[in-house]
């Protein structure tokens, strides 16, 4: 036993006094490293050669004819002043002007239905009927209660009539037997005998008294009790609350109805007028505040598939509180709605005129770009280079966006091509001037190198504003006929570029011939 301790020991001596083995790297270890190395050569290659691509150009044009980097072609449009209605956007929901939920305040079968579902229906139109046999027979109990209360009552009456006639005696003859007391003529006993029966006769006639007004009583609950059963038996009869449009209907003609249940016969919608409300940021409120009543003021909705067909309705309704949560406030304008357009529950685009600004600074919403900082535009100076100029906008009004500041009127703004240019960049307008390139197919041919003009480039240059003529060098490769440029193509003027996406494929917009562009 022991010597096999010994030498498991001895062994694991053994184990220790051995050098542990190295991993071999597997060869996906390899490759993995090998693909890094090469990816990060190739980065480092990409960005010097980017970089390197704007020098280049220039001594290529140097080397042509001293000409400096080509001009970017890009379009323009111009700062103006125009009358502009300034509005406020928000999404509405449509409510119904009022709501009425038909329910039967009696209990009974239900024998007929007067309408059908979704039927326009006036005020008091009859709606359902109730079996009344049950509510006439409590009614015709409560006449017959009354009539039995009248007939005691005339019978108290004549008992009345009776008693005061007995008590008129009574006191009659105490007077006489008083009179001959005094005379000696008859006993003590005699006078109070009489005297006790005229008091006797005066307090029968206050409890005959008494009893007639009871039975009056008894006759007004009577009556009120037939006033009731009239009110139940008109229940009965179930007619339209409002004007309005009926809705789905919950019961048909043989059921059993209970009075007031949770559930409504049918509901009906006034959907004419309507109600459009809407919620408004609570910045607006003292702006909305101070226009409301003025001319011009006005509130206008219209579903977003049907926006040319817009309704024009009044702010009726403003909230006394602003919503903490989100920081609006809400806001009801009435809209007339004769034509059934608006429904309730649907969501529509509402806008809300505040007046027209007649010296509103306008330009191109396509010359208002996003930046880091907020909006800017590229503004083209007088040496046909072109500097940002940060703005601040208010609303876009078919196709012009207000500028509030940054801008003065009769300055011009590039409104395309502007993901070519940095601050200080030349620019020609409709397309003058580019990089060259290779001809498109069906025309263009292979254009001159660094600053010879190809074939055409003569008719550019004279080309009015707005009309692209063919570009100067070599036409961008794939380009339409002529070699009309990309506004929106690399600055190294790769053929088949597509800055940032764009759907258009990178190409310009076309633009009517002559005149200043139009704004997209």
């Amino acid at each position: 036993m022991i010597s096999n301790v010994e030498t498991r020991e001895a062994q694991a001596e053994k184990v220790k006094l051995i050098p542990p083995r190295r991993r071999r790297p597997t060869p996906l270890k390899l490759i993995g490293l090998l693909v890094l190395v090469l990816g990060t050569v190739l980065g480092i290659w990409y960005f010097k050669s980017r970089s390197a691509v704007a020098p280049a150009a220039g001594a290529a044009g140097g080397r042509g004819g001293g000409r400096p980097q080509e001009a970017v072609p890009v379009a323009v449009g111009t700062v103006t002043n125009l009358s502009v209605p300034m509005q406020i956007r928000a999404i509405g929901n449509v409510e119904a002007y009022s709501t009425g939920a038909v329910r039967a305040l009696v209990s009974g079968e239900l024998l007929k239905v007067h309408f059908q579902q979704g039927q326009d229906v006036r005020k008091g139109q009859v709606l359902f009927t109730i079996d009344q046999r049950p509510l006439q027979a409590a009614l015709e109990q409560a006449q017959a209660s009354y009539g039995k209360d009248a007939a005691q009552k005339l019978q108290l009456e004549a008992v009345l009539s009776r008693d005061l006639a007995l008590q008129r005696n009574a006191q009659q003859q105490a007077v006489r037997y008083k009179q001959l007391l005094s005379e000696g003529v008859v006993s003590l006993d005699q006078e109070q005998q009489f005297r006790l029966n005229a008091e006797t006769s005066a307090a029968t006639i206050e409890a005959d008294r008494a009893a007639i007004k009871n039975v009056e009583s008894l006759m007004k609950s009577d009556q009120a009790a037939i006033n009731n059963a009239r009110v139940q038996l008109s229940y009965a009869t179930i007619r339209a609350p409002i004007d309005g449009r009926t809705g789905n209907l919950a019961v048909y003609a043989g059921n059993l109805i209970k009075a007031n249940d949770a559930n409504p016969l049918v509901t009906i919608n006034q959907i004419a007028p309507v109600y459009v409300t809407f919620s408004m940021p609570e910045q607006e409120l003292a702006q909305i505040r101070a226009h409301r009543g003025r001319k011009g003021f006005s509130v206008s909705a219209a579903l977003a598939s049907a926006e040319a067909n817009r309704s024009v309705g009044e702010l009726t309704f403003i909230d006394n509180t602003v919503d903490q949560t989100t920081g609006t406030i809400k806001l009801k304008a009435k809209m007339p709605n004769a034509d059934h357009v608006l429904w309730p529950g649907q969501f529509v685009n509402v806008t809300l005129t505040l007046g027209n600004d007649d010296e509103a600074i306008v330009t191109p919403a396509a010359a208002v770009q996003t930046g880091q900082d907020g909006f800017y535009v590229y503004v083209v100076q007088q040496d046909q280079a072109v500097a940002i100029r940060p703005v601040k906008t208010g609303p876009t009004v078919d196709g012009m966006t207000v500028i509030t500041s940054g801008l003065q009127p009769g300055e011009t703004v590039v409104t395309d091509g502007q993901l070519r240019l940095i601050p200080g960049a030349k620019i020609t307008v409709g397309g003058q001037g580019g990089q060259g390139g290779r001809g498109g197919k069906g025309g263009g041919g292979r254009g001159e190198q660094g600053g010879q003009a190809a074939p055409g480039a003569q008719d550019n240059q004279s080309a009015p504003n707005g009309q692209s003529g063919k570009p100067q060098g070599r036409a961008p490769e794939g380009g339409q006929p002529g070699g009309s440029p990309s506004t929106n193509a690399n600055p190294g003027g790769a053929p088949g570029s597509n800055p940032q996406g764009r759907p258009d494929g990178g190409k310009q917009r076309e633009r009517p011939s002559g005149g200043r562009p139009q704004a997209q």
